[in-house]
């Protein structure tokens, strides 16, 4: 019922609108995944569809602002956004985890930034906390309200139709982007290096505060290893995360089966998910 009410919204709101990338050979794809999505539902029934419309209501003004597409909502939680150019969606990213850091949600979910620090305390000690994690030191002033982890990655792609007929798009450079952000944590953007390939260092600069090289991963379902960087915002630049290195020594990141991203990868998908 949820799913049909978001829907609902994203269409009134003329998000989900007919927008595509121009014939290009590369483009830029990121997957937004809301954490903790299913416990959350649970802990407010009544006030997660007003988290949900405001995570859409802030990511649209930024798509607006930058010219990235909100292509579509896996489930309520899962959103897919593509761009032409890379520096446009790394500031939709960087820019939306500060406005989302920014934003006023206690005052509608009091009890939400308790939620979010049991939660990932609890992964963490249980230690099924998948490929990335909050550090518990950085819980009370890095972190504000729905914690959304995201992934980056580009490359060739083809458009497609979802089964309601809509604009979607699909191919290696979509599947890579989905592996990148369900090894994040709440919170957290990663890409992939060739996202960085085409920017100046000076230009993501000027508008992120801190890249970080966090090494060459082989993720779930990928038989090319990834190399991963973290970008991260000026205002929130001391967020602290388990690494991927940290984690697993071996650079082995295979994704969690209980993981609510994971609805969204079909088996076609595993067998065509090469990273070139």
């Amino acid at each position: 019922a949820l799913t049909r009410i978001i829907h609902r919204f994203l269409e009134a709101k003329v998000v989900l609108q007919e927008n595509r990338l121009q014939s290009c050979s590369t483009g830029y794809f990121m997957f937004a995944n809301i954490t903790h999505y299913r416990a959350l539902r649970r802990k407010f029934p009544l006030k997660t569809q007003w988290l949900v419309e405001q995570f859409v209501l802030i990511a649209e003004s930024l798509a607006n602002k930058h010219n990235v597409c909100i292509v579509k909502f896996v489930e309520d939680h899962l959103m897919l956004i593509a761009s032409q150019h890379a520096v446009s969606i790394l500031r939709f990213a960087v820019e939306l985890q500060s406005d989302l850091h920014t934003f006023d949600w206690i005052a509608r979910c009091p009890n939400l930034n308790h939620f979010y620090e049991r939660q990932e305390d609890q992964a963490i000690a249980s230690g099924n906390h998948g490929p990335a994690a909050t550090k518990k030191s950085s819980h009370s002033k890095m972190f504000n309200g729905l914690r959304v982890r995201m992934g980056i990655s580009c490359g060739p792609f083809h458009e497609g139709r979802d089964a309601a007929g809509k604009v979607d798009y699909l191919g290696d450079s979509v599947n890579v982007s989905s592996r990148v952000s369900a090894s994040s944590a709440g919170g957290q953007i990663l890409c992939s290096g060739r996202v960085l390939q085409s920017i100046p260092p000076v230009m993501i600069a000027q508008f992120a505060g801190g890249v970080d090289n966090l090494g060459h991963f082989q993720l779930s379902g990928l038989r090319i290893p990834v190399e991963i960087y973290q970008i991260a915002a000026r205002d929130i630049l001391q967020r602290q995360f388990v690494t991927l290195g940290e984690q697993n020594d071996a650079k082995v990141v295979v994704m969690d089966t209980n993981d609510e991203n994971a609805d969204y990868f079909h088996e076609e998908s595993l067998v065509s998910a090469v990273f070139e």
